[in-house]
């Protein structure tokens, strides 16, 4: 990453807990190499292949983001979800359903946030 010969790989997958991106471990540098080495040993749901579970640090400057520490942002996600439920009862299709580590409706209802909510 550093010397640009690699990037950070943005996740795409249908059950990403809170949609596509790259996500980050907030001050827990420790959680995130577990988690890396979970994924490393096939022991999280986890699409890609990694090699050397590692860690680097970053620098991140939130712009338009949801925060789900804002007591705020409930409100933000249960509008989503009703307004997604609405939509898709409509339609007549049912909503995905998390399954242990499938977070597959989570990320469907982050996905519906409004972009002027993010």
């Amino acid at each position: 990453m550093v010397s640009g010969k690699d990037q950070l790989k943005p996740s795409y997958n249908p059950w990403d807990w809170l949609g596509p991106g790259v996500y980050f471990w907030e001050e827990n540098p420790y959680k995130a190499l577990q988690y890396a080495e979970k994924c490393a040993n096939k022991k999280q749901k986890f699409s890609g292949e990694i090699l050397t579970p590692l860690v680097i640090g970053a620098i991140i400057e939130l712009r338009n983001c949801l925060n789900l520490v804002e007591p705020n942002s409930i409100n933000i996600v249960k509008e989503a979800y009703s307004n997604l439920k609405r939509r898709m009862e409509q339609a007549g299709e049912t909503l995905p359903e998390n399954k242990k580590a499938n977070r597959e409706r989570d990320c469907a209802v982050i996905k519906y946030v409004p972009p002027t909510q993010k």
